[in-house]
């Protein structure tokens, strides 16, 4: 199904009233959430909340150690964007990037939203390409946007309950057995999500969870909440339904980590931070944006849906050029590259919600194609963002 202005007019409507206050808490799809047959007594050590500097401290200073006990220094790090059906852009880039033979392996992988399903599969190697291109780039997808269409009462205008499947198909106890033996090697794969309770963002250990499955006991759990993060991060607010996060007798409402942040590099209480442990120095940084980021000028016609969707439109370009400025900024401030790939500015169709298979196969074959050859430590053909000393 293609994208159409209505989903963003009933969205901006749902916003304007949910900023009253009036409304009773959204009913949550919990057919699309996947249950374990136990929950965990606290999740304080698989997340922590991205602008609370000593929790973020906190998560470094561990991370600091394990990557000192394995001996390694400098981190090649990959942040993945959002962008929904977009995403099967960033899906390509990799394995376009695996084709080549110049893939690193990365020690830090991130992801928000549609770029939270596809970092698992690029943290774990290029031996898990097979499925991104299961992924992106067959039918499985279309099914995101079939299932009917909810009222501003209900949370969302699709159900949630194809997307957690999808999910569900390709996470699997081996994938998270290679994450969980990566994790114990220093590396760390993060994903964002939003709480929609307290407006925070929430950045959650995902190989610590993976590492837990192997506790005794808590294999079917760790992998049930594995799925339902990812789930969560991938839920577009008023498109598909958030999920609900027990944490002890707690219960938490998490969509879509790009609410707050369109990638993930740092934590936003660390963005001014000084790195100087050698184990922690950066070294390289890819950022992949399924998402057009430069201003794109054409003639606006139209009324007010028009209006509003030029309005988003903009508005997430400019985010994104913000948040690549601060990760420049980052790079310039440790004398280190920093190069992404983003989608063509002035590309026709770059609808997040058309899930239609032949053009996600286009865009799949765009990420192969274009970024096959980099042989020059870049990854993209347009203006790099590059910090040098």
């Amino acid at each position: 199904m293609g994208f159409r202005p209505l989903p963003w007019l009933l969205l901006a409507a749902g916003l304007s009233i949910g900023a009253c206050g009036s409304l009773t808490r959204p009913m949550i799809d919990t057919v699309a959430t996947p249950q374990a047959t136990r929950e965990f007594s606290s999740l304080k050590r698989f997340r922590f909340v991205a602008d609370n500097a000593e929790q973020s401290l906190a998560f470094m200073q561990a991370w600091d150690a394990d990557r000192k006990r394995a001996g390694r220094q400098r981190i090649t790090a990959l942040a993945i964007s959002g962008g929904g059906a977009n995403g099967a852009f960033g899906a390509g880039v990799l394995v376009g990037w695996s084709r080549s033979g110049t893939r690193p392996e990365f020690d830090l992988v991130t992801g928000v939203s549609t770029g939270a399903l596809i970092a698992p599969l690029a943290f774990a190697g290029k031996y898990f390409d097979q499925r991104l291109i299961s992924g992106y780039r067959s039918a499985g997808a279309t099914q995101l946007t079939e299932r009917g269409i909810g009222m501003l009462a209900r949370p969302s205008l699709y159900s949630g309950e194809p997307l957690a499947q999808l999910i569900e198909h390709y996470t699997s106890p081996a994938l998270l057995h290679t994450i969980a033996d990566q994790h114990k090697l220093g590396r760390r794969l993060l994903v964002a999500t939003t709480n929609l309770d307290t407006q925070e963002t929430i950045i959650w250990d995902m190989g610590a969870i993976a590492a837990s499955a192997q506790e005794p006991g808590n294999e079917q759990q760790a992998l049930a909440l594995f799925r339902t993060i990812l789930t969560a991060s991938a839920s577009v607010p008023g498109i598909f339904p958030p999920v609900a996060i027990a944490d002890g007798e707690a219960s938490e409402i998490h969509a879509d980590g790009g609410i707050n942040a369109p990638f993930l590099l740092l934590p936003e209480a660390l963005v001014q931070w000084q790195i100087n442990q050698p184990s922690l120095m950066p070294g390289r940084i890819y950022i992949i944006i399924n998402a057009p980021m430069n201003p794109h000028n054409s003639q606006l016609n139209g009324g007010a849906v028009a209006i509003m969707g030029r309005s988003f439109d903009s508005l997430s370009r400019a985010n994104l050029r913000m948040h690549m400025a601060m990760a420049t900024a980052f790079a310039y401030r440790h004398h280190v590259l920093i190069s992404y790939a983003a989608l063509p500015s002035d590309m026709l169709d770059a609808d997040p919600l058309n899930f239609e298979a032949t053009r996600m196969a286009r865009l799949f074959d765009l990420g192969t194609e274009r970024y096959t050859d980099l042989s020059r430590e870049r990854l993209s053909t347009v203006p790099m963002a590059v910090g040098e000393p």
